[in-house]
């Protein structure tokens, strides 16, 4: 999608009020991944977690950032600032379902366990953010300071899971 953008928007055919949207549509296609961040390590990989010299907060950002660089990536041709803010965002509520909920990731298949009420809030944190940016740019270092915030909050959660596993 973001290969099409780009060649729409490279032969003038992309108006730019279709940046937004088309960047909104790029996140929430990747965005099923925060939801399960631990759902292909299984319990022997939370064990090997917790045998890390290492932080919760570290694990979490370990695992955000490879999904940081591709939504930029992705977002280039589009809106990168909103792009980079609705990933954020996707990370936000997908730290939340991804410690909370150990469920399995089955291979090959894009989600599986999280709630449709948590996936809706994702889905309008994901909307809030890219437009909230796209409108008032500065608004990304708040999302910034969010994401931050959030990672630590659910990396000591994730630690002290990890403590007990031991």
């Amino acid at each position: 999608m973001s290969l099409l953008c780009l060649g729409f928007r490279a032969a003038g055919l992309l108006p730019a009020e279709g940046l937004l949207p088309m960047t909104i549509a790029v996140i929430l296609a990747l965005s099923t991944y925060t939801q399960t961040l631990f759902g292909l390590d299984g319990d022997d990989g939370m064990i090997r977690y917790g045998l890390l010299p290492i932080r919760g907060w570290q694990i979490l950002a370990a695992k955000d950032v490879p999904f940081i660089l591709l939504c930029v990536l992705m977002t280039a041709p589009l809106a990168p600032g909103p792009g980079l803010a609705a990933a954020l965002a996707a990370l936000v509520t997908g730290h939340h379902a991804s410690v909370t909920h150990h469920g399995k990731q089955v291979h090959w298949r894009f989600s599986s366990g999280v709630s449709f009420a948590m996936s809706i809030f994702q889905v309008a944190l994901i909307c809030a953010a890219a437009a909230a940016v796209h409108s008032i740019p500065v608004v990304l270092a708040l999302c910034a300071g969010v994401y931050a915030w959030f990672t630590w909050w659910h990396g000591r959660e994730l630690q002290q899971q990890l403590h007990q596993l031991q």
